[in-house]
């Protein structure tokens, strides 16, 4: 396992994007966490490179591919399997770097460390779905490690174009889903971000988030789907919006979500990060949905167990 959560860093370092703020839900009022600064993304330096060196401008005037903060995070992502520690010092803040990992300290010199003595020799990673908002991104992986495939979630933080904060959720693929899909195939983001219809979806998803998820007031969850349908990548659950209450209120496993932290946003794709306990265990939700017509269409979901906090480096 290369990453996961305590509970104190966890809720402690999402400081800087979330404060209380009242959000109303489909029928009440509620109070949760208000995702601030992530619709107001300034707009990115473009970024030259002189093949060989770091310089800004080729030797003939001309520049080189412009880079994005999503390209960087892969990049990021890659150097980490392969040792490469110039790409993490040109793109890793080396005084800002926090690393949401138990058996990490937060620095950048320390994941340096970590990369030079083997710790992700035998990891690799195949990126499928990439998700931009403000100076976050988010990236759903197919890993691979010591031959066992996984399902993972990265969510990387950019400040001036340089990772200053990672979170990483990983869970082992377990087959095919009662209706034949595995926890990575279906659809992939695509086209120029339009932020009307990222907002409105961000709206839906926080809002059955609160409403359903953690109130658990199943009298609005049929306005959230068309007609009942929802494909699901979950292994534990059938197609279908019935099958997915049936998982939410059932008690095999029990399934309870606390609150979300993060809410990453891109046209039809919204991916939440959230606490909450799975059949009585500690774990961290990042839940990946999919909208069409500004109702809940396809559901990506990995769980993995959040340490307590003596276990944490």
């Amino acid at each position: 396992m290369i990453a996961t959560y305590g509970r104190s860093n966890f809720k402690s370092h999402c400081a800087a994007l979330e404060e209380p703020s009242e959000h109303p839900g489909r029928g009440q009022g509620m109070k949760t966490y208000r995702v601030i600064a992530l619709r107001a993304a300034a707009a990115l330096a473009v970024v030259c490179a002189l093949s060989g060196c770091g310089d800004s401008l080729t030797g003939t005037g001309e520049t080189e591919e412009e880079l994005t903060n999503p390209d960087r995070a892969m990049a990021v992502l890659e150097a980490m399997t392969s040792r490469d520690t110039t790409v993490i010092q040109e793109y890793v803040s080396e005084t800002s770097f926090v690393a949401h990992d138990p058996t990490l300290i937060s620095g950048r010199e320390a994941l340096i460390e970590a990369m030079l003595t083997g710790a992700y020799d035998d990891l690799s990673i195949e990126v499928l779905r990439t998700i931009e908002e403000g100076g976050l991104v988010a990236l759903h992986s197919r890993q691979v490690r010591a031959g066992v495939e996984a399902a993972r979630f990265d969510i990387l933080r950019f400040s001036n174009e340089l990772v200053v904060e990672h979170w990483i959720n990983v869970q082992p693929t377990a087959g095919l889903s009662p209706d034949g899909h595995t926890m990575l195939d279906g659809a992939v983001p695509e086209g120029e971000t339009d932020e009307e219809l990222t907002e409105s979806n961000q709206d839906v998803v926080i809002d059955f988030s609160i409403s359903v998820l953690i109130q658990r007031d199943f009298d609005v969850y049929d306005g959230f789907f068309d007609s009942g349908s929802l494909i699901q990548h979950d292994p534990n659950v059938a197609d279908g919006s019935e099958a997915f209450r049936a998982y939410l209120e059932g008690d095999d496993p029990a399934v309870e979500y606390w609150w979300y932290h993060h809410v990453i946003s891109q046209n039809d794709f919204v991916l939440v990060l959230a606490e909450g306990t799975l059949d009585g265990q500690h774990v961290a939700f990042f839940d990946l949905f999919r909208l069409a017509d500004g109702l809940l269409a396809e559901r990506w979901s990995v769980a993995e167990a959040i340490p307590p906090d003596e276990a944490w480096a």
